[in-house]
């Protein structure tokens, strides 16, 4: 897709995690490619798809943070970091083995309702939906270009967001590929 007039939102999940079998939203987590290796892999995306950047957003986490930091350095962009594009927060559940957790009697609760359902000390899901929103149209408000180096939930909340419909915790969101918001209700791929 070449170039596109006027400001875009894009965004981008981070690498993917050498971890398995974790939960984990907000806390740092290794990812199977570093830092420098996922810039390269942004900024691949960015050229074929022609984009032109003016800002870089990321959540706090290294998994976002530290690839962005590499690929607004390259493009010679602020990078602002902002915890509204962070995952949904699993509270006291963080870093623990989903094993353990089957045996938590709060866990199987939440399975059942996760859409209204909050972890211990985390987040239900419309407090990411909203914080996301928020996000969303301070960025489409400013004029830029943007993107944002994210997560899965993030990207899911926008899609159902601008889509005007449910989320799917199910539905894919490949590693490192720029997807652009469409205010509209659609996302696409370059």
């Amino acid at each position: 897709m070449s170039a596109v007039a006027g400001p875009v939102v894009l965004v981008a999940r981070h690498a993917p995690v050498a971890v398995s079998g974790v939960c984990y939203g907000q806390i740092d987590v290794p990812t199977k490619l570093d830092e420098h290796a996922a810039a390269r892999a942004l900024l691949r995306e960015i050229a074929k798809g022609g984009w032109t950047i003016d800002r870089i957003w990321s959540s706090p986490w290294a998994r976002t943070r530290l690839p962005a930091a590499r690929v607004a350095e390259r493009l010679g962009v602020p990078h602002s970091i902002d915890a509204r594009v962070s995952e949904i927060s699993f509270g006291a559940w963080e870093g623990r083995r989903y094993t353990d957790l089957e045996r938590d009697p709060a866990f199987m609760p939440w399975m059942n309702d996760w859409r209204r359902a909050r972890p211990p000390g985390g987040e239900v899901l419309g407090e990411l939906v909203a914080r996301v929103r928020a996000w969303r149209r301070e960025v489409e408000g400013s004029g830029e270009n943007a993107l944002a180096v994210t997560h899965a939930g993030v990207i899911r909340a926008l899609r159902a967001d601008v889509g005007s419909r449910e989320m799917n915790p199910s539905e894919a969101v490949e590693p490192l590929s720029i997807e652009r918001v469409q205010a509209s209700g659609e996302m696409l791929t370059p």
